[in-house]
């Protein structure tokens, strides 16, 4: 218990921060660390700014036992029933995503993990990045990666195609493509999402993107498009089936993009055992 108090103080920079790791208290964290000193008779830590870090000696002791104490826990995990866990889990993930496919994940993860509560962030790929790096988040499920900050899987594939309202694409005889483009209103996700590289690379000329409407919001922006207030790439998903947005039809199928790339990833100096899980149990249960 000392030896792995020590080694998350070192990876988190703080004994508050451990103590919150741990589930335990500052003073229980600090007492802990004054015992294994006393007992080895070596200094570990010092304190550097707001920051605890550690001694020559002390980065001696860490880095022998840090290895030692991930396996004891891979070991525990491979044992442990998830159902058993607790906890409040931080997941971000893009709207598109939110929309299409978040539903089924959380209901099965309800069933594997029913003590865990789970906070859910939607926002851009760009800002789940930075939360990942700021440790605001646990995981998040994003269109791209960031090797440096996270260790992803792949996850599914969503298809995007040009759609307009049926009345609006016979009023202004939309299907000839891309030359359409300059012709009616285009709409598309604000700067810097995915959606609006691609729609822009789309245009007779990527230099007229500033012409691009803009929405900062994926619902409603599929609301403007079935309104007859313009077009969009969206997830083809929406013209499958019964849809409340039966009014939504493909347009310019010569036009559609390379189907977006979903990742799920974690902070890659993250050991706690219940995002492990988590992590592992989203990346299997996600499917197209």
């Amino acid at each position: 218990m000392h030896l792995e108090t020590a080694v998350w103080i070192s990876r988190l920079g703080s004994y508050a921060a451990a103590a919150a790791q741990l589930n335990t208290t500052q003073p229980t964290v600090s007492s802990r660390i004054k015992e294994l000193e006393e007992r080895l008779g070596i200094q570990v830590f010092e304190k550097t700014g707001r920051r605890m870090v550690l001694t020559v000696k002390g980065r001696t002791l860490v880095d022998r036992c840090a290895p030692l104490l991930d396996r004891m826990e891979g070991v525990l995990r491979s044992v442990t029933d998830t159902r058993d866990m607790h906890g409040t889990l931080r997941l971000g993930c893009g709207e598109i995503f939110a929309m299409t496919k978040l539903a089924g994940i959380m209901k099965r993860a309800r069933e594997a993990f029913p003590n865990v509560n789970w906070e859910i962030d939607v926002d851009l790929t760009i800002n789940l990045k930075s939360k990942l790096q700021r440790a605001a988040l646990d995981m998040a499920i994003m269109v791209s990666t960031d090797d440096d900050v996270s260790q992803a899987a792949s996850l599914s594939r969503l298809n995007l195609a040009w759609m307009a309202d049926m009345a609006f694409a016979k009023e202004n005889d939309l299907g000839h493509g891309r030359e359409d483009l300059a012709r009616v209103p285009v709409w598309t996700l604000s700067r810097p999402s995915l959606q609006y590289g691609l729609t822009a690379a789309c245009l007779p000329d990527p230099r007229q993107s500033h012409k691009l409407n803009t929405c900062n919001h994926v619902k409603s922006l599929i609301e403007v498009v079935a309104s007859g207030a313009g077009i969009a790439m969206l997830p083809d998903t929406l013209i499958e089936g019964d849809s409340k947005y039966g009014s939504l039809m493909r347009i310019f199928p010569d036009l559609d993009p390379v189907p977006i790339e979903f990742y799920m990833a974690k902070r890659s100096d993250t050991h706690d055992s219940l995002v492990f899980e988590a992590f592992d149990f989203i990346s299997l249960n996600t499917c197209d």
